[in-house]
Order: structure tokens, then C-alpha cells, then sequence
């Protein structure tokens, strides 16, 4: 049984947002580095898969509305967004919107369109929120395969490397 108890405070550090192949190999891949993790998934039974096949035993907090998963992650939250591009990427965002405080930070990792992540940007500076645009196809190219990224979270703050390298996969880099 997947337990659905939250934590007592806000302890996670990171959160995914979708669960298909490669959201839950990029949470596995936070958590093995050492970064508490919270995922949520719109399929209640998606999520309880994760966490009884892959996440068992891992610092791994399943949230199972997206109340529970914003309140799950320290401040500034970092949430990485994982699902398909276009509309369910701003479904997700106007969603969350309500939930986040001013300096929380969002990605998409969903390939999104480039004007469509300028506008997200735009509108989300706005309101006082980091949008990251992470698309796929650059990273997959420069920095080896999606799912063998790493994300780290430093001092000088999200860094994204190829899970080989030291190579730096920052948009620009």
C-alpha cells in the first residue's frame, strides 16, 4: 500500500508534475542526487505505480492533489513540469498559479513551443514567478538523452548535465 500521508512540513525540495517515462526518470534521477522530491501525476493510479515500482525505498513524497504537492516543497518551490506541449502545459500553470508564492520557480519540460514559452515567461514574471523553458530537442542533441540528465540544484541555482558529463545544459550554454 502507497502511503498518502503528507510530511509534517514542507520538506521536499523539488517537485515533477507528470509521471510518464521520462518525469520519472528525471525525479529519480533528483532524488539519486540527493534532493527530496515530490511528484504528482493526474492519474492517481499512474502515481501509486511509480511509487510501488520504481520509488520504493526512495526519498520520494507522492501527493495526490496539487494542494498537497505545492505544500510539500520548501520555498522558493522548484517544479518541473512534465506534461505534453501546448494547452495541458497552461492548464497545469493556471492551475498552480493560485497555489505558488511570489519567487517560486517553473519549468517546462515539455518541448514546448519557443513563442509559447516567451509568452509563459512574460506572463509569469509579471505575477513574480521563474519560468525555465526546457525544451528536449537541444538537450537531447548537446547533452545526451533526455531521460540521463541530471538537474541539480546549487548555490548558483538549477543546473541541468548530462548525466556523463560535467557539461552544462543551460539554454545558451
Amino acid at each position: 500500500m502507497v502511503s498518502t500521508s503528507m510530511p509534517k512540513s514542507a520538506t521536499q525540495s523539488f517537485g515533477v508534475i507528470g509521471l510518464a517515462v521520462m518525469g520519472e526518470n528525471l525525479a529519480l534521477n533528483v532524488e539519486r542526487n540527493g534532493f527530496p522530491i515530490s511528484v504528482y501525476n493526474r492519474s492517481r493510479e499512474k502515481t501509486d505505480d511509480f511509487m510501488e515500482k520504481r520509488a520504493g525505498g526512495k526519498n520520494v513524497h507522492a501527493a495526490y492533489s496539487l494542494e498537497d504537492f505545492v505544500q510539500s516543497l520548501e520555498q522558493p518551490r522548484k517544479i518541473l513540469i512534465m506534461v505534453k506541449a501546448g494547452a495541458p502545459v497552461d492548464a497545469v500553470i493556471n492551475q498552480l498559479k493560485p497555489l505558488l508564492d511570489e519567487g517560486d520557480i517553473l519549468i517546462d519540460g515539455g518541448n514546448s513551443l519557443y513563442s509559447d514559452t516567451q509568452r509563459r515567461a512574460e506572463e509569469l514574471e509579471s505575477a513574480k514567478f521563474t519560468f525555465i523553458g526546457m525544451g528536449r530537442e537541444r538537450r537531447r542533441r548537446r547533452c545526451a538523452q533526455w531521460s540521463e540528465l541530471d538537474a541539480r540544484w546549487d548555490e548558483g541555482g538549477l543546473r541541468l548535465l548530462g548525466a556523463d558529463s560535467d557539461q552544462d545544459c543551460r539554454p545558451g550554454r
